[in-house]
């Protein structure tokens, strides 16, 4: 349903932006999906097999507890699917701005999440 309606862009009325909407929504699978790249670039591995540095394997060996990181990955999806949503109703300089401010919290998240260690030191960067 996402794949179809960036290819419809009739809800972008207010702003040409509007059509990242579905983006920000996928923000949570994106986020992990770019972090385990980066993790496994940097680690000089194949960013194509597996290992155990995504990041709600790397929450769990900060010490978060299941329901924690459960709850912060929902929480996090929710305000982005309203932000997704926001960015549809938004005039285009507030909607660079919602993008901006996304874009900057998920780089802070990346580089703070690369620091973190993986489950028992195995794979991570």
């Amino acid at each position: 349903m996402l794949g179809a309606l960036a290819m419809i862009p009739k809800y972008a009325v207010r702003s040409d932006l509007a059509v990242l909407a579905p983006l920000l929504v996928l923000g949570v699978p994106l986020f992990d999906t770019g972090l385990v790249m980066v993790a496994r670039w940097r680690a000089g591995r194949s960013v194509m097999l597996g290992s155990p540095d995504h990041f709600a394997l790397r929450l769990r060996a900060l010490g978060l507890s299941t329901w924690a990181v459960v709850l912060l990955a929902w929480g996090a999806g929710a305000v982005l699917a309203a932000a997704g949503f926001l960015l549809t109703r938004l005039a285009t300089p507030w909607a660079a701005a919602l993008l901006g401010s996304a874009a900057l919290a998920g780089l802070v998240a990346l580089l703070l999440l690369l620091r973190a260690p993986t489950p028992a030191g195995k794979g991570g960067a």
